[in-house]
């Protein structure tokens, strides 16, 4: 028989528990659908079995004895925590339906009473459950193959970093090492080349990831704020403290906070972080209570760490705290075979502004790959979605992208036909690169006959000593 899910039933009355374990047996039976059915008669058990057998279906008892449905729904929110694509079925008493419309609103996707419904009812309601489960998961893994034609590391529902190249397949490693421990991380690179999309996906690849994602830009905030943004404070802390608040750590509790631009946290702050790190404890500007949280610490930065410990304006305790595992996210100049991938990525991001758009021109193109791009990843996506805008035609040209002012920062005033040559020749270095030097292999992937290939490479002078690195080009 077909299988039809596995259940888990939380059930603290073995006889309504036995009846519904008899109702989806019998339903299966006669459907030629089979059942794997575990029971808990509490939630300590249900908890557990919850994480071993990882069930498709719950159905729940939000009234253990007289406690009440509170119980039942603090469960009902700790089992969407833990996967929110589990369908949950919640039992009530007594054609209590506020509470049934309560559960629904918390993530259940049905109701039903233990004591008028139908003894037929809840394998019905167990069965659309399951198909409803298999429909969004297809529909999931659909996704996640389209987004794996981009070419890059998906980390989420629509969430990927792109690209290719051997830079960014080193960094995916490493994110996949460092995601599952509770590590403090800490990210380099400058400015544009994603440091926050590189911690979103550790904190997405991590137990925490259905916590709190909580980021902040330290350098966003003045230093007499950013004490109160990062701890809270309480009433009557400093002026204009009209009431308490809480800070971003309380907020980020059993999840992930990201500290963007690290060294701009002032002495004060600074302290407070290297406790939080040391005893997981603070205490908010102007109070006296301790507050304990559970919270891991990604932080990020475009500066020397080292050089700021060495000059006084960072400690060196809460640098080596910080520095337990690192992560160097490339400049875009040291990938540039990732960006014709990064630049049609934008384009189609963009494109409901310019439905008809097809593409770069070879030109437009060459010039891309060219250029320096010294606001990285960050300025390519402002380039392209300005050329997006403003384009007339089907394909993207020079003109759109602005071509003089970006071969005047990149200081290559080149002729066209000289930057589309440079452009061929990035390509082919990469394909053959890709394929081991495999010449039909390379030509297959390049879409040219193997002949053609051969011509190209004489052409511009391409011999197997030669480096797939395009720094230079």
């Amino acid at each position: 028989m077909p299988n039809a899910g596995t259940v888990l039933i939380i059930e603290d009355e073995p006889d309504v528990l036995d009846d519904h374990e008899e109702a989806l047996q019998n339903y299966g039976q006669k459907y030629g659908k089979e059942y794997q059915i575990y029971k808990a008669t509490n939630l300590e058990t249900a908890d557990s079995m919850l994480r071993e057998f990882k069930p498709d279906i719950v159905i729940l008892d939000l009234g253990f004895g007289r406690s009440g449905p509170g119980e039942g729904l603090e469960f009902l929110k700790k089992i969407r925590e833990y996967d929110a694509m589990i369908k949950v079925i919640v039992v009530t008493k007594y054609g209590d339906t506020n509470t049934g419309l309560t559960a629904i609103e918390s993530g259940a996707c049905n109701f039903i009473d233990k004591f008028k419904s139908s003894y037929h009812e809840l394998p019905i309601m167990v069965n659309a459950a399951y198909e409803k489960l298999q429909l969004e998961r297809e529909l999931e893994r659909l996704k996640q193959e389209k987004i794996s034609q981009i070419g890059g590391y998906p980390y989420g529902p629509d969430q990927m970093i792109v690209g290719t190249s051997e830079a960014m397949e080193k960094l995916y490693k490493q994110i996949e090492q460092v995601a599952p421990t509770n590590a403090t991380v800490l990210i380099l690179g400058e400015s544009g080349t994603g440091k926050e999309l590189v911690a979103q996906a550790i904190h997405n690849k991590s137990e925490r990831t259905n916590k709190p994602f909580v980021p902040v830009a330290c350098g966003k905030t003045s230093n007499e704020l950013l004490e109160s943004e990062l701890f809270g404070h309480e009433k009557g802390a400093y002026t204009g403290a009209t009431e308490r608040r809480k800070g971003k750590f309380e907020q980020a509790n059993r999840g992930t906070i990201f500290l963007d631009e690290i060294p701009e946290l002032d002495k004060s702050s600074q302290v407070k972080l290297l406790r939080v790190l040391q005893e997981k404890e603070f205490e908010r500007m102007g109070g006296k209570q301790i507050i304990k949280v559970d919270v891991r610490v990604l932080a990020a930065t475009n500066k020397n760490l080292e050089q700021a410990v060495k000059d006084g304006v960072f400690r060196e305790d809460l640098y080596y705290r910080l520095n337990v595992c690192t992560l160097s996210v490339p400049p875009l100049r040291e990938r540039k075979s990732d960006i014709p991938i990064l630049a049609k990525y934008f384009l189609n991001k963009y494109k409901e502004n310019n439905k008809n758009l097809k593409g770069f021109q070879e030109t437009a193109m060459a010039l891309l790959t060219t250029y320096f791009w010294p606001g990285n990843v960050r300025e390519l996506e402002n380039c392209i979605q300005r050329a997006v805008i403003s384009a007339t035609n089907d394909w993207i040209s020079v003109n759109e992208l602005k071509m003089d002012e970006l071969k005047k920062f990149a200081g290559k005033n080149l002729p066209i036909d000289e930057l589309v040559d440079k452009y061929e020749k990035a390509l082919i270095l990469d394909a053959l690169d890709r394929n081991d030097w495999n010449q039909s292999a390379a030509a297959r992937e390049l879409d040219i006959i193997e002949s053609g290939l051969r011509y190209k490479m004489k052409k511009h002078g391409i011999l197997r000593t030669d480096s797939s690195d395009l720094r230079n080009l």
